[in-house]
């Protein structure tokens, strides 16, 4: 990297004040959602990774409510790289939990499920 491509990733990196993914983990009702894709995509991800270094239940659990607020706050399509990579470590012992369900909408824009039943729930396609 030259020093031009790095004196612009340091002045993004100063000027988008990213919070600690451990951070948000702890405390999830913390994370509050950008607008600037860029941030929300770098802080979405971030926490993701956190937990697939450290996986357990609680860190689980805090992940997806961040994913889902940032879902329910209009950035599911920010949150749908991070959301795959945890679907992609998911196992018995760490179920997909309800914060899931705030991406059904784009699951079923995208045909990976029929329809959402009167319930909230998908008609289906998806794994319990």
């Amino acid at each position: 990297m030259g020093e031009g491509p790095a004196a612009g990733f340091l002045a993004w990196l100063a000027a988008a004040d990213l919070p600690d993914p451990e951070v948000l983990l702890a405390d999830p009702d913390a994370y509050v959602h950008s607008n600037r894709g860029d941030i929300s995509w770098a802080v979405l991800t971030a926490v993701a990774q956190a937990v697939i270094d450290r996986p357990t239940a609680p860190r689980w659990r805090a992940a997806w409510k961040v994913l889902g607020s940032a879902a329910r706050a209009g950035g599911t399509d920010v949150a749908t790289p991070a959301m795959q990579s945890l679907v992609a470590i998911r196992s018995a012992k760490l179920p997909l939990p309800k914060d899931f369900e705030a991406f059904f909408p784009i699951f079923e824009a995208v045909g990976i499920i029929a329809s959402i039943g009167s319930n909230g729930k998908p008609t289906t396609g998806l794994p319990s």
